[in-house]
């Protein structure tokens, strides 16, 4: 395995745990934000 074909499997790995944490931290947020105003 070559070096490059590695390091683009860690960055598949990396964007594919990152998008969805990325979205449920935001949701996360927007839910604190909503429970604030309340």
């Amino acid at each position: 395995m070559t070096a490059t074909k590695k390091n683009n499997i860690n960055e598949n790995i990396f964007l594919f745990i990152l998008f969805p944490l990325e979205k449920y931290v935001f949701n996360y947020l927007k839910i604190a934000c909503l429970y604030n105003f309340l």
